[in-house]
């Protein structure tokens, strides 16, 4: 870190700063920061203005009394490396740049949750296909430093979601990227331009990010998700050597993944409908899943990202026919998820408020949240 220019240092807390002062309708009095990733904040601003008009560019400038105009002169690329079907599709279709991989602990695998951490660098290191590239790991309180209180600023109260994880993950790689000289940062897509949803990550926002000789660049949002998994298992088959997808952030994993809630499914069933055995990618496919799929689907999707995944699949199954492979199950169980996922596309989305009551647990009270985490791992 004593490497590191002071007007780089600040990048990473600034990022996660701004968004709440822009929503709140305060200033940002800051002592230095690099005056490119200042520029590119007022970019990202405007993104944000453009969908919350409530934004007062006013009210909320961002003050920096020593701006700063760094030059580094890096060529290497890098990514935002969480071992999912995103960052696996991004990987691949970059991996001969040499990339580095850069994970994060405090994203979506908590700070002081060391037995994920630890699984996760265990994973990394294992995985023959990453095996010639540098593994960089970045630890941060972003999701703990603030109080609840900023989900109220916006309509969705999903502030880390809807707000601050793309401008926060990019920028907390901006002192990493000061010291191993990155031209290049990918962050991989979690949409495509026909699911329009509030998001803090998409090519408005991630690809007005930039440092000193540091740019950003929002990967694979022309592909589904489907797709995705399609050129991932298309490159373990040409090199004939698998990977374990982490996809799993359900409280009741034990392991890599649950194999048991909405994401687990969606990603198995999409692994299967390319040929693929979903036990080979990292995933334990139980006896009767079809049925646990149907019963799920049941209940309804809580929002539209689900829905459009689930889309997505049905779309699949429809190409691939009767054909297509039945790897988890009969064709008779088969051909019963496919109706009830045909059916259930065609109902409203179901929101509870259980997803609500978790967050605000999660928020406002994170040691209770802890404690309920602990109980039901040993109660499931």
């Amino acid at each position: 870190m004593s490497e590191v220019a002071e007007s780089i240092l600040f990048i990473p807390l600034v990022a996660n700063l701004a968004p709440i002062a822009w929503f709140a309708g305060v200033p940002l009095h800051i002592p230095t920061l690099d005056a490119i990733f200042l520029a590119a904040l007022g970019h990202v601003k405007g993104v944000f203005m453009k969908d919350y008009p409530e934004i007062s560019d006013e009210d909320s400038p961002i003050e920096v009394e020593n701006p700063v105009e760094n030059r580094t002169y890096g060529t290497k690329h890098a990514m935002l490396f969480s071992g999912g079907v995103d960052a696996y599709a991004t990987f691949f279709r970059h991996r001969e740049e040499g990339l580095d991989l850069i994970s994060i602990r405090g994203a979506d695998i908590p700070i002081e949750d060391v037995t994920q951490w630890q699984r996760l660098i265990g994973l990394n290191a294992r995985e023959p296909l990453l095996r010639t590239h540098s593994k960089q790991y970045i630890a941060a309180n972003l999701r703990d430093f603030y109080t609840y209180r900023v989900t109220i600023l916006i309509p969705t109260k999903a502030w880390w979601g809807t707000v601050q994880h793309g401008l926060a993950l990019n920028a907390l790689v901006a002192p990493l990227a000061y010291v191993r000289g990155y031209s290049k940062l990918y962050i991989a897509s979690s949409y495509t331009k026909s699911i329009e949803i509030a998001w803090g990550s998409t090519p408005e926002i991630d690809n007005s990010i930039s440092w000193a000789g540091c740019s950003v660049e929002h990967d694979g949002y022309e592909l589904q998700r489907i797709d995705k998994i399609g050129l991932i298992i298309s490159k373990t088959n040409a090199s004939q050597k698998k990977v374990n997808l982490r996809v799993c952030y359900s409280e009741l994993n034990h392991g890599l993944n649950c194999s048991k809630c909405e994401k687990c499914f969606r990603t198995m069933l999409g692994v299967s409908l390319f040929g693929a055995d979903p036990d080979e990618y990292g995933f334990d496919v139980e006896h009767g899943v079809y049925k646990s799929m149907i019963d799920m689907l049941s209940s309804g999707f809580k929002s539209a990202g689900s829905r459009y995944f689930w889309w997505e699949l049905s779309e699949r199954m429809r190409l691939v026919g009767l054909s297509g492979p039945h790897l988890l199950g009969t064709i008779m169980e088969y051909q019963a998820l496919e109706r009830s996922l045909k059916y259930e596309l065609d109902q409203p989305i179901q929101a509870t408020g259980l997803g609500s009551f978790k967050l605000a647990l999660m928020e406002r009270f994170p040691k209770v949240f802890s404690m309920y985490l602990k109980v039901r791992r040993k109660l499931s």
